[in-house]
C-alpha cells in the first residue's frame, strides 16, 4: 500500500478521487491500494530563537548572528493532530512506501521531507513532479485572462504614459505570443502578432498613449485577444491538447470543461465578457493609482 501525502486537503481529494481512494477516515481516504492525507501547509516550523537560549528572547546587538548547529522545530498547536496522524501512517505496516505529492518546487519539498524526518520514516519515497491543482476550475477557465488583464494594466498604464510612442502595445502582445511560442505553441505566434497588430491600431492618433479612454479600449481589445488566445490550441488540435495538459496533471473534469466552454458560442462570449469587464476595472484602478501616486512621485507626466 502507499501513502500520499498532499500540501493541502483540496488537492489531497482531487488526488484521492483519481486514485479512487474514496473511502474516508479521519484525516485521510483510504482506497485501491492507496492511502491518501495532507499537511495542511507547514506542520513543523522553525523555533523562536528563546528555544535555543533564553537570552535570544529580546534581540541584542551582540548576540548577532544567531547560528544554532542544530536548528530546531516547533509544531504549531493547531497541527499537531494531523502530524501526528502522518506519523502514524507512515508507520502503518500496510504503507511500503511514501509518495510525495506536496506543490513542485523546494517549499513543497521541505514541508513534506521535515514531517517524513520528523517520524523517523525510512521507507521508499516516489515523488509527483510538474502537478497541476486546479480547486477552483471555473476560475482558471473563465477568469484567469481577466485576472490577468486587471494586474497588467497597472504596468501597461506606467509604461504607457512613460513612453507615449506608437509600437507599445504591438510589442506588448507580440512578446506574449513569443512566450506562448517559447512554451511550445510556435503555431500560436501568427494569432498574437495578429492580436497585437489589432490591438495598436486602436491606438493610431496623437498621444493616445496618455489618452485613458484609448488605453482602455486597446488593452480591452488585448485581453480578450488572450483569452481567445487560450482557446486556439484546443481548436487546433485537441487530441494533442489533451495529451500534454494530462501530462502536466490536469484532472478529466477540468479538460471536459475546457472542451465545453471552447465549443460553446456563449461561454465563449461569457468568457469574453468577463475578460473586458476585468481589462476595463483594471485601467480604471491603474489611472487612480497613476493620479495618486505615480504622477506626484514624477513617475508619469
Amino acid at each position: 500500500m502507499k501513502l500520499v501525502i498532499a500540501e493541502k486537503p483540496a488537492v489531497a481529494m482531487s488526488l484521492a478521487t483519481v486514485l479512487g481512494a474514496t473511502e474516508r477516515k479521519d484525516g485521510y481516504l483510504e482506497g485501491s491500494g492507496y492511502l491518501v492525507s495532507w499537511c495542511v501547509g507547514h506542520l513543523l516550523e522553525l523555533a523562536q530563537p528563546e528555544a535555543y537560549k533564553e537570552q535570544y528572547a529580546k534581540w541584542r546587538y551582540e548576540d548577532l548572528p544567531i547560528l544554532p548547529e542544530n536548528w530546531k522545530y516547533e509544531v504549531p498547536k493547531d497541527k499537531k493532530t494531523q502530524l501526528a496522524l502522518l506519523c502514524r501512517l507512515m508507520k502503518d505496516k500496510r504503507v511500503d512506501s511514501v509518495v510525495c505529492a506536496t506543490d513542485a518546487g523546494r517549499e513543497g519539498e521541505l514541508i513534506f521531507r521535515l514531517v517524513y524526518e520528523y517520524a523517523g520514516c525510512n521507507k521508499p519515497i516516489a515523488m509527483i513532479i510538474g502537478m497541476v491543482t486546479l480547486p477552483f476550475p471555473v476560475v482558471y477557465l473563465y477568469g484567469s485572462a481577466g485576472i490577468d488583464a486587471f494586474i497588467g494594466a497597472i504596468f501597461y498604464l506606467v509604461a504607457a504614459n512613460r513612453v507615449n510612442k506608437h509600437g507599445l502595445l504591438f510589442a506588448w502582445a507580440a512578446v506574449y505570443g513569443v512566450i506562448q511560442g517559447v512554451m511550445g505553441y510556435m503555431f500560436l505566434i501568427p494569432y498574437f502578432l495578429i492580436v497585437a497588430l489589432v490591438a495598436e491600431l486602436c491606438m493610431v492618433g496623437k498621444n493616445t498613449y496618455q489618452s485613458a479612454v484609448r488605453n482602455r479600449i486597446g488593452w480591452m481589445v488585448n485581453s480578450i485577444g488572450n483569452f481567445v488566445g487560450c482557446a486556439v490550441p484546443l481548436w487546433w488540435s485537441w487530441d494533442s491538447y489533451q495529451e500534454m495538459a494530462a501530462n502536466s496533471g490536469f484532472d478529466a473534469n477540468t479538460l471536459n470543461m475546457q472542451l465545453s466552454m471552447v465549443t460553446s458560442p456563449a461561454l465563449m462570449l461569457l468568457g469574453v465578457v468577463i475578460t473586458a469587464v476585468l481589462a476595463i476595472l483594471g485601467t480604471l484602478f491603474g489611472q487612480r493609482l497613476l493620479r495618486k501616486h505615480f504622477q506626484k512621485a514624477g513617475i508619469v507626466g
